[in-house]
């Protein structure tokens, strides 16, 4: 959990249109190539890639009748 913390708030903190709870999701599911990369020595790299896929893919949904408060 503190790992996700830190790799959600690095992610995608500054940008208001970022979905916590996507970029959450996506630290769920890289998890296991974090920690083969722990063994494995390339864990900047991984964690560059996971952080860019955050960046990238982790938007917030638009509404029209409930807008979000980014919106």
């Amino acid at each position: 959990m503190v790992v996700q913390h830190w790799l959600v708030g690095l992610g995608c903190w500054q940008d208001p249109y970022r979905s916590m709870v996507k970029a959450a999701q996506v630290c769920r599911r890289e998890a296991g190539r974090v920690m083969a990369s722990l063994v494995e020595g390339n864990l900047e790299a991984v964690l560059t890639a996971v952080v860019g896929c955050m960046q990238s893919g982790c938007r917030l949904n638009t509404r029209k009748q409930f807008p979000s408060t980014a919106q």
